[in-house]
């Protein structure tokens, strides 16, 4: 498999914090996958598996996700909290 192509920027939630997110485009996911994200954990598992593979950040374990247009992607822990 070809390294996987993903964006590590800031996300803003909606109180206001600001937190680590990986984003991977979603045709960069239907090439990992080899086919359209599904929706299934099944799906996210794999992702997942391929990131870690990646060198993706470690906060990537129990992270949230989310999709948006841009992709499928994942919000790191709040830094700001002791429990995160």
């Amino acid at each position: 498999m070809n390294p996987i192509e993903f964006i590590l920027t800031d996300f803003s939630t909606k109180s206001g914090d600001v937190r680590p997110a990986l984003i991977v485009s979603w045709l960069e996911v239907e090439r990992i996958l080899g086919h359209e994200h599904e929706g299934t954990s099944d799906d996210d598992a794999f992702l997942l598996s391929a990131l870690r593979d990646a060198g993706a950040p470690e906060w990537i374990e129990g992270a949230e996700g989310f999709t948006d247009t841009e992709g499928w992607g994942l919000m790191g822990p709040d830094p700001d909290r002791e429990d995160s």
